[in-house]
C-alpha cells in the first residue's frame, strides 16, 4: 500500500501520485516476520497494561524505527495523555511529524521543546525550515535571531536571514546583513558583491574592484551577476581604469535592459555616468550619431544640464562633421537641434550664421550657374540656327548651278 503524506489517504502499490492534491505517495513500511513478532509482543503487553508509559515508549521507538511514524505518533499521543509532562515523547512526536511532512502539528511541538530547550540551535534551524516552508518569513526570522543570539558568528543562519530579508524587500537590512557574512567569510558571493556596493555607494571604488571582481564568475543568479558587473564595470572606470580589455568586457557582460524601471537613485545615477562615457568614446571614433543616442539614454537616468550639453556638444560636433563632408543640409539640421538646448551659445550662433552665408553663396553661385547656362544654350541655339541657315542658302545656289548647266 501507498499513502498520501498529506491527505493521509491510501492507494494500491501500482498509483503514483495523489488524486487529491497530486503529491508523490510514500510507499507504506512492511515489516519482516520478526519484527511482526516484536509488534505482536509490545501490543499483547499493552493489552495486559495499557497504561505503562515506560512500555508505550518502547513501543513508541520501536515502531519509528521501523518507519512507521503514523503509528508512532498514535502511541505517543497516547504517552502524552496520559501524562502531559512525559519528557520522552515531545521529542520523538515532533521527529514522527517532521518525517510525514506534518508542519502544523511539528512546528507546534517543536515550540513546546523550545520552552524547555531554548538555546538548542539544531531545534531553531529546524523550526526556521518549517517557518519557510510554510511561508512564515516572520516566524523563520524569529527563530533564525535566536540562534543569532546564541552565535553570533553562524554564518548559515546569518545568509538565511539575508535571503529572508531580500525577499521581503527589506533591502537595508538584507544588505547589512550580508555585510555581516561579509566579515566572516569574505568568499562568499552574495555577501561580497552587496559588501561591495557599500563600498562603491560610499565612493571607495578600488576597494570595490577587489572584492567583486574575484567573486563575480561564482554568483549563480544572473539578476545579481548582472548587478555585479554593473559595480564593477562602474568602479573601473571611476578610478580611470580603462584597461583594453577589463572595462569593455565587463560592459559588455551588462544587460541594460534589466535596468530600464529601475528606481534606485544609486544605480540611476551609474547607469547614466556608464553611458555618458560609452558616448564619449563614440565621439572620439567620430561616431557622432551613436554617441548622441547614448547621452539621449543617459538623460533618461539623469537628466542634468552636463548631460543636456553633452548632446549639444554631440550635434555641434556632428553637423562640423557633416559640413566639411559638404552635408549642408544635414549640417544645419544637427546644429539647429544643439542651439534648442543651448540657445545662448554663441559658438553655435556662430557656426549656424556661417552656414547661412554659405547657404546664400551656394545660392548665388546655383543662379549665376544657371544663368550662365542658359547663355550657353541660347548661344549654341543660334549658332546652330545660322548654320543651318547658311547651309540651305549654300543647297539652293548649288541647285541654281545645276539648273543653268
Amino acid at each position: 500500500m501507498k499513502t498520501c503524506p498529506k491527505c493521509n489517504l491510501s492507494y494500491p502499490d501500482e498509483k503514483k501520485f495523489c488524486k487529491n492534491c497530486g503529491g508523490a505517495l510514500n510507499v507504506e513500511p512492511t515489516l519482516d516476520p520478526k519484527d511482526i513478532a516484536y509488534k505482536s509482543v509490545y501490543e499483547d503487553k499493552l493489552k495486559i497494561n495499557p497504561l505503562d508509559t515506560t512500555l508505550l515508549r518502547e513501543y513508541a521507538q520501536f515502531l519509528f524505527n521501523k518507519l512507521l511514524f503514523k503509528d508512532a505518533i498514535t502511541v505517543l499521543l497516547k504517552v502524552l495523555a496520559i501524562d502531559e509532562n512525559d519528557s520522552f515523547a515531545p521529542g520523538l512526536l515532533y521527529q514522527s511529524y517532521m518525517k510525514i511532512d506534518k508542519l502544523v502539528d511539528a512546528l507546534e511541538i517543536g515550540e513546546k521543546l523550545l520552552q524547555a530547550k531554548p538555546e538548542d540551535v539544531f531545534l531553531l534551524s529546524d523550526l526556521a525550515d518549517i517557518a519557510i516552508e510554510m511561508g512564515q518569513n516572520e516566524n523563520a526570522l524569529r527563530y533564525l535571531e535566536n540562534i543569532i543570539k546564541i552565535k553570533p558568528k553562524d554564518k548559515e543562519a546569518w545568509i538565511r536571514k539575508a535571503d529572508l530579508l531580500n525577499k521581503a524587500s527589506n533591502k537595508e537590512e538584507a544588505i547589512a546583513a550580508w555585510i555581516t557574512v561579509y566579515n566572516i567569510d569574505s568568499i562568499h558571493p552574495l555577501a561580497a558583491l552587496y559588501t561591495g556596493i557599500i563600498t562603491c555607494n560610499n565612493k571607495d571604488f578600488q576597494t570595490t574592484i577587489k572584492i567583486i571582481e574575484p567573486i563575480i564568475e561564482k554568483i549563480e543568479n544572473p539578476k545579481e551577476k548582472n548587478l555585479a558587473y554593473l559595480y564593477f564595470a562602474y568602479s573601473l572606470l571611476k578610478v580611470n581604469d580603462f584597461d583594453a580589455k577589463t572595462l569593455p568586457s565587463a560592459l559588455k557582460q551588462i544587460d541594460f535592459k534589466e535596468f530600464e524601471n529601475n528606481t534606485n537613485s544609486d544605480i540611476k545615477g551609474i547607469l547614466a555616468e556608464i553611458f555618458i562615457y560609452q558616448g564619449n568614446r563614440r565621439i572620439l571614433e567620430n561616431n557622432f550619431d551613436a554617441a548622441i543616442d547614448l547621452f539621449k539614454t543617459s538623460q533618461k537616468y539623469n537628466d542634468t544640464e552636463t548631460c543636456r550639453k553633452n548632446i549639444a556638444e554631440a550635434y555641434f560636433k556632428n553637423a562640423n562633421l557633416k559640413f566639411k563632408n559638404k552635408l549642408t543640409t544635414e549640417a544645419k539640421e544637427n546644429i539647429e537641434k544643439a542651439i534648442v538646448l543651448f540657445p545662448e551659445n554663441a559658438e553655435y550662433k556662430t557656426f549656424i550664421e556661417k552656414l547661412t552665408k554659405e547657404g546664400k553663396k551656394k545660392k548665388r553661385k546655383m543662379i549665376i550657374i544657371a544663368v550662365f547656362s542658359i547663355f550657353i544654350l541660347g548661344l549654341i541655339a543660334l549658332l546652330a540656327n545660322n548654320y543651318i541657315n547658311n547651309k540651305n542658302e549654300r543647297n539652293k545656289i548649288s541647285e541654281k548651278k545645276l539648273q543653268i548647266l
